[in-house]
């Protein structure tokens, strides 16, 4: 068989001060005692209530939210989290156009 992985970019402009939240899916299929996910609302809750003054403090604050909400349960999967903040403009070229291809592996 034939496997087929979808490879897009987007380039997005980051301002100091601005953090970028990288996250595998383990952390929002989260659940608690109830079998309840962490989800994308209860994530983006816990981004808006994060210290934004440094990105370790985000990180740490986003990690007390989900281990609160998980409780005594037992982790489930594997999480992935990391919290970047940019510190200064870079003059640069501009990247190119976004690009979406279909990559095939035989």
């Amino acid at each position: 068989e034939t496997a087929a992985a979808i490879a897009a970019y987007r380039a997005i402009a980051l301002q100091p001060g601005d953090q970028l939240y990288i996250i595998s899916d383990g952390l929002v299929e989260e659940r608690n005692a109830r079998r309840e996910l962490f989800g994308y609302e209860r994530l983006c809750a816990a981004i808006q209530a994060a210290d934004p003054s440094e990105p370790e403090r985000a990180l740490d604050d986003l990690w007390r939210a989900v281990s609160a909400f998980r409780g005594a349960t037992d982790q489930d999967d594997d999480i992935t989290l990391v919290v970047i903040q940019a510190t200064q403009v870079i003059d640069q070229p501009p990247l190119p156009a976004p690009v979406e291809r279909d990559q095939r592996r035989g």
